[in-house]
């Protein structure tokens, strides 16, 4: 049961990695069902948000706000198909949400990010409580 007001726990808001100052938000499936159910939505908008692409791989990544175990980050790109040298101009390429290393991560190793470095994990919580070592005092 999806209640109304259920905030949206995967999208991801923020710039282009291209130092664009254009605000981008990556929406996966989970919460753009999530929108697309609710009644106070406009059909523009649930249009919008009509199920494509991949599942991806971000449910292989968890919170820390710990900087010490951090050993990733999400950053928003465009995915270019082709050669963009011969392609120049033709398509601007999907903005894409994907996961970057910060160093190397050993194999079974948990994948490590913070959700939202510039406000604090405060403005998640009604989303979710950290349970990090650093949230619990270890």
């Amino acid at each position: 049961m999806i209640v109304e007001g259920t905030p949206l726990q995967y999208t991801f808001q923020g710039h282009l990695a291209e130092a664009s100052t254009e605000q981008v938000w990556a929406i996966p499936e989970q919460d753009k069902e999530l929108v697309r159910t609710r009644a106070d939505v406009s059909s523009r908008l649930k249009r919008a948000l009509k199920p494509e692409g991949d599942q991806g791989v971000g449910h292989l990544v968890n919170h820390t706000c710990c900087p010490e175990h951090c050993n990733a980050e999400l950053l928003l790109t465009r995915a270019m198909s082709g050669d963009p040298r011969s392609n120049f101009g033709d398509d601007e390429g999907a903005i894409s949400l994907v996961i970057r290393a910060k160093r190397a991560i050993k194999r079974h190793e948990a994948i490590l990010v913070h959700y939202n470095p510039e406000e604090g994990i405060a403005s998640w919580k009604h989303v979710f409580k950290c349970a990090c070592c650093r949230c619990k005092g270890q």
